[in-house]
């Protein structure tokens, strides 16, 4: 889901960057090294660093982030896509000062890594639901056809029918396999969830969901590429 801020909102958003910064600046660095040294010189250290993208806070709210090379541009892009369609909420949210069209940076949403426990706190359900929600989906999916799992994936939505976030939560994750092509295996660690506060209260979303299979095949599977 996109986010239109106003001018007065895009000025805050900037206050926490220290007076100079520039987002012009730092694409005309040249290289992806030199704009991750020019965002720690005028942001300072960064709270995410992978081999593809660097993720630094810009405030309690919001963060840069910053590809370091192809593979982190595919991921913007992929985030982009998916965090702007807007009938899925369970992603970060991408900010309408991200770079749409080279996928250089994005500035999304600040999410906290989730524990276990978050989600019976937040969605009243235990992780291993989740779990095995995903697993559900993965056997019957894009494979074929598998009742086993097609009959646990009806028990757990007969089980929280009448809970709308985990209902939202259980089609994102389906969209997101059958819709968009995604790896969702990795959602079973609780590792690639976090925790974000929306509107007063706290939510579920799931992280790095730029690696999409099409990008892992192309730019990571050194079986794809020979």
């Amino acid at each position: 889901m996109k986010i239109h801020i106003t001018e007065q909102q895009r000025s805050r958003l900037f206050e926490a960057m220290q007076d100079g910064f520039s987002l012009d600046t730092m694409v005309a660095q040249g290289t992806f090294q030199r704009r991750v040294d020019y965002c720690r010189k005028m942001l300072g250290m960064w709270s995410g660093n992978g081999s593809s993208r660097v993720v630094f806070d810009i405030d309690d709210e919001t963060v840069l982030k910053l590809a370091k090379n192809k593979k982190g541009i595919e991921q913007n892009l992929e985030e982009i896509r998916l965090g702007t369609e807007p009938y899925l909420s369970s992603f970060p949210k991408i900010m309408n000062g991200s770079d749409e069209e080279n996928g250089l940076w994005i500035i999304a949403e600040r999410v906290l890594p989730a524990k276990e426990d978050d989600f019976k706190k937040v969605l009243g359900m235990p992780f291993s639901d989740i779990n095995e929600f995903i697993w559900c989906t993965i056997a019957g999916g894009r494979q074929g056809y598998n009742k086993y799992a097609d009959n646990k994936r009806h028990e757990l939505y007969n089980k929280y029918e009448s809970n709308e976030d985990v209902m939202e939560l259980f089609n994102d994750i389906h969209e997101l396999y059958m819709g968009f092509d995604n790896n969702i295996v990795d959602l079973r660690a609780v590792r690639n969830w976090g925790l974000c506060l929306r509107n007063g209260k706290p939510a579920m979303v799931m992280l790095d969901v730029g690696l999409s299979e099409d990008i892992y095949n192309r730019l990571y599977n050194p079986r794809r590429n020979r």
